[in-house]
């Protein structure tokens, strides 16, 4: 048995970093080399996966548990705030919105 097993809200995590990764979403100076931080938001914390290629498109996802996930996003000067039930739909908005 793992002696130091992955909590389920980081294992949600790392699966978004992987979309953030290998969606070249890490172009931006906070988002290098895969990173991420827990931050706090009110009483509780959350993960924050910072991401975005230019000065005009960037943003970050919050991710409070495993059900509660916010992208908070700026895209040429219009702020949008999205939230998601799971990791699935959150990789698919960033996906469609950023990606492709």
């Amino acid at each position: 048995m793992n002696p130091d097993p992955m909590s389920f809200r980081r294992a949600v995590t790392e699966a978004i970093l992987d979309t953030i990764y290998f969606g070249n979403l890490d172009s931006i100076k906070g988002a290098k080399g895969r990173k991420f931080s827990k931050v706090k938001t009110g009483q509780k914390d959350a993960y924050m996966l910072p991401f975005g290629f230019s000065k005009d498109c960037y943003g970050a996802v919050l991710v409070h548990t495993p059900n509660r996930i916010e992208v908070v996003s700026r895209v040429r000067g219009a702020e949008r705030k999205n939230s998601f039930r799971s990791a699935y739909d959150t990789k698919v908005f960033l996906c469609r919105t950023f990606i492709s």
